[in-house]
């Protein structure tokens, strides 16, 4: 199997970077290995993602990279009087700001359309048998649909 790990520009539909590992490695671990490969005229403004990545080593990522971490938060969260790491920084915004971090967070769901579309357009069965070529495969597709993404815009026609 083939797992993609990447960071989707939520407005645009666009797949930035993106890592791809077995099946059995968890979210989280590639998190900040798919913010070091983002291209470097890209300048984050918000990560958003859910409750699996609520570690302080994704947040702190995150921050690292100039974006602010909009992460799902645990429901058994505690609100504390004084935060002192990003994870109960982002409680605090949550409970004290509830709009605003929803309005912010919803878009998440936008990256989840990204793959929806991928699978959708492309197929979500590998043909190849070899691990390369299913890595090369899911690479294929991940351009093909970024070159999708950009022949569908107004400004990318001369």
């Amino acid at each position: 199997w083939v797992k993609v790990h990447a960071a989707i520009e939520v407005d645009e539909f666009l797949v930035l970077s993106y890592s791809l590992t077995g099946s059995n490695v968890h979210d989280s671990q590639m998190f900040a290995e798919v913010w070091e490969d983002l291209p470097s005229n890209v300048s984050p403004k918000r990560s958003l993602a859910d409750s699996a990545y609520h570690g302080e080593k994704c947040l702190a990522a995150a921050r690292q990279h100039g974006a602010t971490p909009l992460h799902g938060i645990k429901k058994n969260a505690r609100l504390v009087s004084r935060p002192s790491n990003l994870y109960q920084k982002l409680v605090n915004f949550a409970r004290h700001s509830p709009n605003r971090f929803k309005a912010q967070y919803t878009k998440r769901a936008h990256a989840e359309t990204v793959f929806s579309m991928i699978s959708a357009l492309l197929g979500h069965r590998l043909r190849c048998r070899s691990k390369n070529g299913r890595k090369n495969e899911v690479r294929v597709k991940l351009t093909l649909f970024n070159l999708m993404q950009l022949a569908m815009r107004k400004e990318f026609w001369f």
